[in-house]
């Protein structure tokens, strides 16, 4: 119903609003979407965590930040799920035990050809290589006109 993003600066007091607007209407539930490093107006939710190995800061916890934020707010009862958590159970698919074959050949023949410093990735259907460099170099942000075309389904 919500979806938090770095791109899009918010408030948690929009957010808040969405959810009862959305309770007036008959909805007794809301899901908000939270991504880390995302930008609310007027308050600081960075926590310090340190840096990767890569030097960025390490970031976590503005989802509780949210889930406690929309509770006081609304007085709703808020339940917060790790991403995560949520993805780990389930046993793998045909389909992913096919990928994972094709991401380890391409691996070993990568290794087998002496190329270091490179990375199987799936861009559509086809096994690549990327540079570790280009992969890890550049921050990936989402399209505004995706994020626009998304905004319709909110609240």
């Amino acid at each position: 119903d919500f979806i938090l993003i770095p791109e899009v600066p918010t408030s948690v007091d929009e957010v808040c609003n969405g959810v009862i607007k959305r309770w007036k209407r008959g909805m007794n539930f809301s899901i908000v979407v939270v991504s880390e490093g995302v930008k609310l107006k007027g308050q600081d939710v960075t926590y310090d965590n340190g840096l990767d190995e890569f030097g960025h800061a390490r970031l976590g916890g503005v989802g509780y930040f949210m889930g406690k934020e929309i509770e006081k707010k609304t007085g709703f009862e808020t339940r917060v799920v790790l991403l995560g958590h949520l993805q780990r159970g389930g046993s793998p698919t045909a389909l992913d035990r096919n990928l994972a074959t094709r991401f380890g050949l391409a691996a070993i023949d990568l290794v087998n050809e002496g190329k270091f410093g490179q990375m199987v990735a799936l861009r559509g259907k086809d096994i690549v290589t990327v540079p570790l460099k280009e992969a890890m170099g550049n921050s990936k942000t989402v399209d505004p006109k995706l994020y626009e075309t998304a905004r319709v389904f909110f609240g």
